[in-house]
């Protein structure tokens, strides 16, 4: 993760016009990077609140640039007739700086002082959480978050939320969702991060989504959370230990000297992990016991790049804990492809074809990777047929992926229209020399060199490459190459034939 070398502090109320103006411009350059919907008048509400205490910082990297704001806002109200202090947030990071653990520190460290301040005076936290992700952080390291998908929202807290609903001049729209207001603006996800967080296994972003579905559209849930005495001494525990566990990791590589290597995960847990995914689940336990004790183990905090597109690598990774973001450069901008989680696999691309990375991968938390080497896992797929089948079916799922996304005809497509049209084809292996006669409608060569004969023409082709076929089409392999043989995507089903539509679009 590339590193956060400074923050400003700035005292809003103490600026004058001229400095005050300034301010607001920096904070809307990194406000419309990370929210759609962001305008100069939100950004400058900001800097202008009438909080009863504001301070607002300005996160720069080593270049000075801006790339995150954490704006910190104190109130005072009332509640069961006692004064309550009542904190608010708002905050973003570019995506490459997020993950980082400032915004944790200097929170703890503003409530500490307010409550040092004000002894036995009730604090908490409100806000209109605007992602799952955000509700995830909350819910880590808070003793309790209201509303939660483990217990009831007490009458007397709806009542408070109620009444803070209102003094902020938050809008709802469905009386049915008395929880979920209006923001206007959201963050800027790519749809493989909407499908992600979607389709989470985390409890607390499952309660998030299905509160509030419409985030993505600039929805926000309203949170409640009690960080006074005890509570806030949890928290800042909580914290502390997260702080020291990459230390304790890094302790612990350099007491057995292998840079990240297997003395973090024992061959056991090694061998566990690796049965519990797809791809090794039909591998025999001497076989498998072998390729854990040839495995690394490489723990990575969020925001590091384990890959970048364009190395070579021979290696292939096993995601045992955390999540990653597979990128691609298109136009010169960053786009998100994927996300993979526990159980997922990659870097095969690159192993089977010998081709540098297509992709860069990045973490998206702090991951725990099992590095597999490509000489021990080719001696597991010649031994395990159905492991050969399973790398090679999720070689070319990823080629075509890469592929037709990065089409002009098709990157239109949702890449869940992409994948239930590719999951309609036929896998086929080609030996050298082989001929076919093709008649769907569309041919993917993932792997090899073929010689392809359409419209009079013998043309060579190497992998990868998407084909609309005519009639006729026949093809020789001039090497042993691997295609999947694809229906027209009106033929493909319901979401196929969606994408046909959205295809036309496009």
């Amino acid at each position: 993760m590339p590193a956060i070398t400074s923050s400003k502090v700035i005292a809003p109320s103490t600026l004058t016009p001229a400095a005050r103006e300034q301010v607001i411009d920096d904070l809307l350059a990194v406000q419309s990077q990370v929210f759609e919907g962001v305008t100069r008048d939100i950004a400058a509400k900001i800097v202008e609140s009438k909080a009863t205490d504001t301070t607002l910082y300005l996160h720069q990297n080593a270049e000075q640039q801006v790339v995150g704001f954490l704006a910190v806002q104190l109130y005072e109200k009332h509640f069961q007739g006692r004064t309550v202090g009542v904190f608010r947030a708002q905050t973003g990071f570019l995506r490459e700086y997020r993950g980082n653990s400032v915004n944790v520190r200097i929170a703890i460290r503003q409530i500490v002082r307010y409550t040092l301040a004000h002894p036995g005076r009730p604090i908490y936290y409100f806000g209109a959480i605007l992602h799952p992700s955000s509700y995830l952080f909350l819910s880590k390291y808070a003793d309790v978050v209201w509303p939660n998908h483990e217990q009831p929202l007490p009458v007397e807290l709806m009542a408070f939320l109620d009444e803070l609903i209102h003094a902020f001049g938050l809008q709802r729209e469905d009386p049915q969702a008395p929880l979920v207001v209006n923001i206007g603006w959201q963050t800027r996800d790519t749809e493989v991060e909407h499908t992600y967080w979607r389709n989470s296994n985390k409890p607390a972003a499952r309660f998030f989504t299905r509160q509030n579905p419409n985030y993505s559209k600039g929805y926000g849930l309203v949170v409640l959370v009690p960080v006074e005495g005890i509570a806030l001494l949890r928290i800042a525990g909580r914290f502390a230990a997260d702080r020291l566990r990459p230390a304790a990791a890094a302790a612990l590589i350099a007491v057995h000297r292998l840079p990240l290597a297997g003395p973090l995960l024992g061959v056991r847990d090694v061998r566990r992990r690796l049965r519990g995914t797809p791809l090794f689940a039909a591998v025999p336990d001497a076989d498998l016991t072998l390729a854990a004790r040839a495995a690394e183990v490489v723990v990575l905090p969020a925001g590091a790049f384990v890959l970048r597109a364009g190395e070579p690598g021979e290696d292939l990774y096993v995601i045992a804990a955390g999540s990653v973001y597979a990128l691609v450069d298109r136009a010169g901008e960053e786009h998100v492809i994927d996300q993979l989680v526990v159980g997922e696999m990659f870097g095969e691309i690159a192993m089977l074809s010998g081709e540098p990375r297509n992709a860069s991968i990045r973490t998206a938390a702090k991951t725990t990777l099992i590095r597999l080497k490509r000489a021990a896992l080719l001696q597991l797929m010649e031994t395990h047929p159905l492991m050969r089948e399973a790398v090679w079916g999720a070689f070319a799922l990823r080629r075509f992926e890469l592929t037709a996304g990065g089409s002009t005809r098709f990157g239109a497509l949702t890449r869940q229209q992409r994948m239930a049209w590719f999951a309609c084809g036929q896998l086929q292996q080609l030996a050298a020399g082989e001929r076919r006669a093709i008649s769907h409608a569309w041919l993917f060569l993932s792997a090899g060199t073929v010689e392809i004969y359409q419209r009079n023409a013998w043309l060579t082709t190497r992998a990868p490459a998407l084909i609309e076929v005519d009639a006729g089409l026949e093809l020789v392999a001039q090497s042993p190459a691997r295609i999947a043989l694809l229906p027209a995507l009106d033929d493909a089903g319901p979401v196929a034939a969606g994408a046909e539509s959205h295809a036309h679009k496009g």
